[in-house]
């Protein structure tokens, strides 16, 4: 992580962490981070919609609530079936 060399799927690892931990600043961070590195052409559907899922819940603990909504909307256009998103 400190050398710059954290691959997509640990930086989501890691946010899903400082969520369990209610480190809500350092999982928006690092989902932030996994999504970028993801860009358009990373990480299968399912994973980005988890991201998205994990990232809207870390806004809403931080009472940002249109972002949220934002992030849960990206993760059911990402996998509609996801009934964690809806």
């Amino acid at each position: 992580m400190r050398a710059g060399t954290a691959t997509p799927e640990e930086l989501f690892e890691l946010g899903v962490v400082m969520l369990r931990k209610k480190v809500f600043s350092q999982a928006i961070r690092h989902l932030d981070a996994c999504l970028a590195a993801w860009g358009d052409a990373g990480g299968t559907p399912e994973l980005k919609a988890q991201a998205r899922n994990a990232l809207g819940y870390a806004l809403f603990s931080q009472e940002k609530t249109e972002e949220a909504v934002a992030q849960y909307t990206a993760a059911v256009q990402l996998q509609g079936d996801y009934v964690t998103a809806w």
